[in-house]
């Protein structure tokens, strides 16, 4: 786990170097106050630094960044007495954020998702079982993977300066037997500075804010070879094989940001986000458990190959791969008690998907889609199949 986490940090500031931009490009630093649930681990507080471009040589429009961020938080429990406990917490993530106006102000709607690592230690008194010494000191650290998925809000203040709060779930993944995998939500609100490029208008309904002509109420038509494109396809996700015995059929969706044409005409790759709630099966006859649900946060990276039929309809093979974050609680009988014992569960599987999707285009810019697809979560037990149904849309922007 270690070993992966120092990979996934290499490739953040590996990545960060390669995408360096020259002095044209939109550069902004925001500073921000955090709020940080760990689950077990309680709550931590403190502040984060990131960097964004907009990065115009590989995106053709000001509405989508890419940015690094460093956090550090901090927490002290029963301060200033011998069972005090402190906490601390640093993730480093790299990812997109995607800001869209929906109102004829400088206000914007913001989405984001990042992955990296994060290290975590606590400070407290040595523990013999029940019995506590406060007088020698136990330090535990642990340092794996990373992800957070968060949306919020923007206000623009001035050409070099704006406002933003936003909020989301994160979680980490430990492989250490004393520490709790810390998961839970997050919360961040602070100021944007634009280093260089000053804050553009990132478009949306009339944006006609600072330097930007009114939009027309007009149909646009798609832009000729690289496009970047929002899709929402929401829909069922249904176990089948070992799956199918803990679990029934759920629902929930995905979010996906995809770039078609990147590298040959028809090509389309991108990432993509989610969530899916399933409720669980009463499985006493089978390990012994009985589920009561699963919450599964996919993050995968996509690729397919978009072809061309008459009247407006595509159709599209693809392939996603990456992991998924799976929280699920069950109870099950102790003979020595002859109790149910209650149990909750946190797992970050590889995941892999393949499919079909049909496209029908609507307007030059928005497509309606419906799509089947079957993968995996592959466990050290075993694979969990499920298979996944929706329909959705995309859009151009």
């Amino acid at each position: 786990m270690k070993k992966t986490a120092a990979i996934i940090t290499s490739i953040i500031i590996l990545v960060s170097i390669l995408s360096a931009q020259p002095l044209k490009a939109a550069l902004f630093i925001d500073i921000n106050g955090e709020y940080i649930d760990l689950g077990d681990e309680g709550s931590v507080y403190g502040s984060g630094i990131s960097f964004l471009w907009d990065m115009p040589r590989y995106f053709d429009n000001d509405k989508l960044l890419f940015y690094i961020n460093s956090t550090y938080a901090y927490s002290s429990e029963y301060k200033d007495e011998p069972s005090e406990t402190v906490r601390t917490y640093v993730p480093l993530t790299a990812g997109f954020e995607y800001r869209y106006r929906i109102l004829p102000i400088p206000l914007y709607v913001t989405g984001s998702a990042g992955a990296g690592a994060s290290y975590f230690k606590r400070e407290g008194p040595v523990y013999y079982g029940p019995f506590m010494d406060p007088s020698k000191t136990q330090i535990d650290t642990a340092f794996g993977p990373y992800a957070d998925v968060m949306v919020g809000l923007n206000y623009i203040l001035t050409q070099n300066l704006s406002v933003s709060a936003k909020g989301g779930y994160q979680l980490s993944r430990y492989n250490e037997d004393n520490i709790e995998s810390p998961a839970g939500l997050r919360f961040t609100a602070g100021l944007r500075y634009a280093l260089s490029g000053g804050i553009r208008s990132l478009g949306g309904v009339d944006d006609w804010y600072e330097d930007s002509e009114p939009v027309k109420s007009q149909f646009k038509t798609r832009p000729a070879g690289k496009v970047t494109y929002f899709e929402f396809t929401p829909g069922v996700i249904i176990p089948l094989g070992k799956f199918e015995e803990m679990a029934e059929t759920g629902f929930g969706g995905m979010i996906n940001l995809n770039r078609r044409n990147l590298f040959f005409k028809g090509f389309t790759t991108g990432i993509g986000t989610g969530l899916y709630y399933a409720p669980g099966k009463d499985n006493f006859d089978g390990n012994n458990k009985n589920y009561d649900r699963f919450i599964i946060l996919p993050l995968l990276i996509n690729t397919g190959y978009r072809f061309n039929t008459a009247n407006r309809f595509y159709i599209i093979p693809s392939i996603s791969y990456g992991a998924s974050y799976l929280n699920f609680s069950y109870e099950y009988f102790v003979p020595s008690t002859l109790k149910m014992k209650d149990e909750n569960k946190n797992t970050i599987d590889p995941t892999v998907k393949g499919g079909l999707r049909i496209e029908y285009k609507i307007t030059g810019l928005c497509s309606l889609t419906m799509s089947g697809e079957y993968g995996s979560f592959i466990e050290k037990s075993g694979a969990m199949p499920f298979a996944i149904a929706s329909l959705g849309v995309d859009y151009i922007f």
